[in-house]
């Protein structure tokens, strides 16, 4: 134990009998407790937590929105620096399936849409399980 928390230990028990009386660390603490024991002059409203609440409600929908924000904008200049390097680069995309299994040869000109179909299947269960499966139902 500290000699401040000492100090303070036996001013709270009221024993100033072992402290010196011109002592300036108890004198202020003295000050600090009277200063403590006195009620405010002023009271707050009734509805003053209820305002806080809201406001910091507001503000978290506030924040939220603005995620969702960046989160879009971002998605979209990432899109967007893919096409362009996409389109300086004369990029073919060949990920080599479908050529090795003769019965599907014929469908290897259509990989694109094998791919956007999986990339659509995958976005639709994400959406699903984020905005239908979260809602409660009676």
């Amino acid at each position: 134990m500290t000699h401040d928390d000492e100090l303070q230990h036996k001013i709270e028990q009221g024993d100033f009998s072992s402290l010196p009386p011109d002592n300036i660390d108890i004198k202020s603490y003295q000050e600090i407790f009277k200063v403590l024991n006195t009620t405010p002059e002023y009271t707050l409203p009734d509805n003053f937590a209820n305002k806080v609440v809201a406001r910091l409600e507001h503000q978290n929908k506030r924040n939220i929105s603005f995620e969702y924000f960046w989160f879009g904008f971002g998605l979209i200049l990432l899109l967007a620096s893919l096409i362009v390097s996409l389109s300086y680069t004369s990029f073919k995309l060949d990920l080599g399936f479908m050529k090795s299994l003769a019965p599907l040869k014929h469908l290897a000109p259509f990989k694109g849409v094998f791919i956007f179909g999986a990339l659509f299947v995958l976005l639709l269960n994400f959406l699903d399980h984020r905005f239908i499966k979260n809602k409660k139902t009676v």
